[in-house]
């Protein structure tokens, strides 16, 4: 049941494409376009909170666009106990995108806890990039 409801909720969430026009700093760099989840900030928290993230940091993030930067009030959603994380942006008055997730989360430089031995009668906790495979 708690595996239909986050698949429901997230299907639920609109998608936003990012990746405006660039003015790339060099041939180095080229422009990429990615879509994102985009929701509400109640129910973007109210979706992390069910991995049990919740708020950690508040960012500045900028984004290169033709003719200059935008700056994006941004929040670092994290489970220390999961070591999961998830990066989201406030595109507009109450829309909040997820523009990345991870797993692994250490504090920088420390290291790494030992990897935990899977019980085989357990079943596999669902994470966000499985969300991703079934819509």
């Amino acid at each position: 049941m708690k595996k239909l409801m986050m698949t429901i909720t997230m299907a639920v969430l609109s998608s936003y494409s990012f990746g405006q026009e660039s003015n790339a700093p060099s041939k180095e760099f080229e422009r990429v376009k990615f879509d994102a989840f985009c929701t509400g900030g109640d129910l973007m928290a109210k979706v992390l909170e069910k991995f049990g993230e919740r708020a950690m940091l508040d960012l500045k993030s900028q984004r290169i666009l033709k003719g200059g930067t935008q700056v994006f009030d941004s929040i670092l959603f994290a489970n220390p106990q999961e070591r999961s994380w998830t990066l989201v942006e406030k595109v507009a008055d109450d829309a909040y995108c997820i523009v990345a997730t991870g797993a692994g989360m250490i504090p920088h430089g420390a290291t790494p806890p030992a990897k935990k031995e899977n019980n085989k009668d357990e079943k596999p906790k669902q994470n966000k990039q499985d969300l991703n495979k079934q819509s």
